[in-house]
């Protein structure tokens, strides 16, 4: 007798195991594209953070805070008086916002004052995003 082709069982074997390696293979990638999405917005705070930091510096805001004081900027006056371009949702590819509160911790001993940024961003693709305090592992 001459056999020629695979038979049923063979061919459904493949197809299971080419569909076990698919899914593993899907659910990899999705991981690496959340991951990117996750970095992104991570940027997005730290360069809100950076802008901020020299906004309050180059306008004299900083030496006027007296302990536990606080003020806060939107991030369009960010945007508008050039200190970063407007974030950009990674999902949705539209324009984000927010405001950065930042209040002055004074030091104590061989402690520096540190003025403490509270970030909050709102992002359209996004709806779960949280506050970020800078610099990091700081308390507002």
């Amino acid at each position: 007798m001459n056999k020629k082709g695979f038979s049923l069982v063979e061919l459904l074997t493949v197809i299971s195991l080419l569909g076990i390696l698919m899914g593993i293979a899907i659910q990899a990638v999705m991981g690496y594209l959340n991951k990117a999405q996750n970095q992104a917005y991570d940027s997005i705070y730290k360069a809100t953070y950076d802008a901020a930091q020299t906004y309050i510096m180059e306008n004299g805001i900083e030496p006027t805070l007296a302990n536990g004081s606080t003020g806060n900027v939107e991030i369009t006056k960010l945007v508008e008086d050039g200190y970063m371009t407007h974030p950009t949702d990674p999902n949705t590819k539209t324009d984000c916002s927010g405001t950065v509160n930042y209040k002055m911790k004074k030091g104590s001993g061989k402690t520096a004052d540190t003025i403490v940024y509270r970030i909050s961003l709102t992002c359209p693709g996004n709806k779960d995003l949280k506050e970020k305090i800078f610099p990091v592992g700081e308390t507002y």
